[in-house]
């Protein structure tokens, strides 16, 4: 789940509210790869659709920013990978 992009989690039906997010530059011919070059972005607002693009909304350190969901990224956490649940695992 991690490797795909916020896009195609939204068009999967999952809820991207509240997740942190990293813009990331995918390695071209390697699939599942990211590049080293991950930067965290801020956590998601929400997600919308303007023409034919989905677009989320990240709070950042400066303010809002709109980004195309095809360049984000999951923050690859214990959290978000497992959800509430792993708090209760980890107790």
């Amino acid at each position: 789940m991690l490797q795909k992009n916020c896009l195609e989690l939204y068009q999967e039906g999952f809820d991207l509210k509240n997740l942190d997010v990293v813009h990331s530059i995918p390695i071209p011919n390697l699939d599942g790869v990211i590049a080293p070059d991950e930067t965290l972005i801020g956590t998601i607002q929400n997600s919308f659709v303007e023409s034919t693009d989905v677009f989320v909304s990240v709070e950042t350190n400066e303010g809002n920013v709109k980004h195309f969901a095809k360049n984000l990224f999951l923050e690859k956490t214990h959290f978000q990978y497992f959800g509430q649940n792993y708090e209760a695992m980890a107790a």
